[in-house]
């Protein structure tokens, strides 16, 4: 069976080889020969690769301006967080590549080596001594008991690690976090005491940017078992995390990074005001992302003000509020939409009365019934049949009283949106279970309008094949 075509690469793939590119290369330089580290490093990055040449094909890449450009194009590539490793190829003279999917694993070690070797010693901070000595400090850290002394040792720890995530060691700041995001855990042997001081170190070394960053490139590639530390990780953190997260969830155009880290920002409990604080004060793409989020979490803090973006003049922006009001689906979130079913502002009385109907909830029978009767009073035939198509989703036989009712109205000034209005009356009943409304609809068979006799038929037919063979 042939393969289909490649899916189109993006920015945020290439960032992502990059980065396990850049973290072997510092393996190289921190760990010595013979260490397993160096070649489990390489081993990841270059199944990284090869998973992506051969998915999408062979990738040529440039390096100029001091930053990575997908070659002959004008898309930076990770711009910012991988400037460091553009300057190391640029100082070798690597400025255009070619990478092809029958890439050897030898090859990519080569590169790897070309980039750790400076022909100088590495600064102190990222020594194998600093190394070295921070690992032994963790090991302490693993071993205390000690309420008074592992304040100390946690700091000590903290110190050292963000010491070399500066200087681009983030494969140890994570082991850091690793180790006290498990003592800050509450299945742990820790004491209450020390739970709390690494937590707090937890905390300290994510309002890093080096780490933080690093942190959610672990998180946001899916399908690994370090993309659910990560993500652990950032639930840990909690408030602090929401508004980075929301920022690199804004420039993410991958779209399985973008389900991953929605998936990280719905989960976490603490996201609320921050989504509350977005969808009153963001920008449009802000409250829009905000939105969809806080339906997809079912947020009822965010109810207030997505009842007012219902009358923003960005239509986008109102039907996002309006379905993220249908997935929170309270009580509350009802009142909003119902609410809305007066409104003045052209669209939104058609929005809220859809939305209702898909809630699937019998609370929406009465407004929808109330908006009805005023809509046919004002003869306002489109917000009309707009709201019989909602009682039709809705599909409760409590609605056929008020159907019925409709059906026997005469108007002679508004005869044809009658009728229309009516005809839409028809099909709503064909939905709705019950005797009651399988009378109504006889009855209307029989009436004196031809094209609401039509309906009324095809109502009944359709009803007929849903109910299936009579035993």
């Amino acid at each position: 069976m042939s393969q289909g075509p490649p899916t189109p690469r993006t920015p945020a793939d290439v960032s992502t080889l990059l980065v396990e590119l850049g973290r072997a290369v510092r393996g190289l330089q921190y760990y010595p020969e013979g260490d397993p580290t160096r070649d489990e490093l390489l081993d990841r990055s270059f199944q990284a690769w090869q998973a992506e040449l051969a998915r999408n094909g062979p990738l040529e890449l440039e390096v100029r301006r001091g930053a990575f450009w997908l070659g002959g194009s004008d898309a930076a590539v990770g711009r910012g967080r991988l400037d460091e490793l553009a300057r190391e190829f640029a100082a070798r003279g690597l400025h255009r590549l070619r990478f092809d999917p029958d890439l050897e694993p030898a090859a990519l070690r080569e590169l790897a080596a070309q980039l750790a070797s400076s022909g100088a010693e590495p600064p102190a901070a990222t020594s194998t001594g600093a190394v070295s000595e921070f690992l032994t400090r963790l090991r302490e850290l693993e071993d205390c008991g000690d309420d008074a002394r592992y304040p100390d040792l946690a700091a000590a720890v903290t110190d050292q690690a963000l010491a070399l995530a500066r200087s681009g060691a983030s494969d140890e700041a994570y082991r850091a976090l690793l180790v006290l995001s498990v003592h800050a855990g509450k299945g742990t042997r820790r004491s209450s005491a020390q739970r709390a001081v690494a937590h707090q170190a937890v905390r300290r070394m994510a309002a890093e940017a080096a780490v933080f960053e690093d942190l959610i490139d672990r998180a946001r590639v899916p399908g690994s078992a370090e993309s659910v530390r990560a993500a652990q990780l950032l639930l840990l953190i909690g408030e602090e995390a929401v508004r980075p997260l929301l920022d690199r969830l804004q420039e993410e155009t991958d779209a399985e990074g973008r389900g991953q880290l929605s998936g990280i920002l719905i989960a976490m409990s603490a996201a609320g005001p921050e989504l509350v604080r977005a969808l009153e004060k963001g920008s449009p793409c802000r409250r829009r992302l905000a939105a969809r989020l806080a339906g997809e979490s079912q947020n009822p803090l965010a109810v207030p003000a997505l009842g007012r973006l219902l009358t923003s003049p960005d239509e986008e922006l109102r039907r996002e509020a309006a379905k993220a009001l249908v997935r929170i689906g309270d009580g509350n979130a009802l009142r909003v939409l119902a609410q809305a079913l007066d409104s003045p502002v052209a669209g939104v009385s058609g929005l809220a009365a859809f939305c209702l109907g898909a809630t699937r909830r019998p609370e929406a029978i009465r407004p929808l019934v109330a908006a009805l009767e005023n809509a046919v009073g004002q003869r306002r035939s489109a917000l009309a049949r707009e709201t019989l198509r909602a009682l039709g989703r809705l599909g409760r036989s409590e609605a056929t009283p008020a159907l019925a009712a409709l059906l026997q109205r005469k108007s002679v000034l508004w005869r044809g949106g009658l009728r229309a209005v009516q005809e839409a009356a028809v099909a709503a009943l064909g939905h709705m279970p019950g005797e009651a409304a399988h009378r109504v609809l006889e009855a209307a068979a029989q009436g004196s309008d031809a094209r609401v006799r039509e309906a009324a038929s095809r109502a009944l037919r359709q009803r007929a094949q849903s109910a299936g063979p009579q035993a």
